[in-house]
């Protein structure tokens, strides 16, 4: 696997956090949001990650994160909310 293809990291990382390899599986799904940081099913699959984990913080601060992404990508302004 080209670990610079995002979708395929993506998809690889999910393996490993259903397997409950949460260590590993963040390192390869943080990997593949530096090579598409726009994706919103990698930063979904980020903040589950990170909550599976129990760090509910980082989960939180990522899925705003995607959430501000999909509202301003919408043309929605939702700045007060987050």
């Amino acid at each position: 696997m080209n670990p610079r293809h995002a979708t395929a990291s993506q998809w690889y990382a999910s393996t490993f956090r259903d397997m409950g390899r949460y260590p590993e599986s963040l390192e390869i799904v943080l990997r593949a949001r530096e090579f598409d940081p726009l994706s919103g099913i990698i930063g979904v699959n980020t903040g589950l990650t990170y909550a599976l984990k129990g760090d509910i913080s980082s989960a939180e601060e990522q899925f705003n994160r995607v959430s501000r992404a999909f509202y301003r990508e919408a043309g929605l302004d939702v700045a007060a909310r987050f």
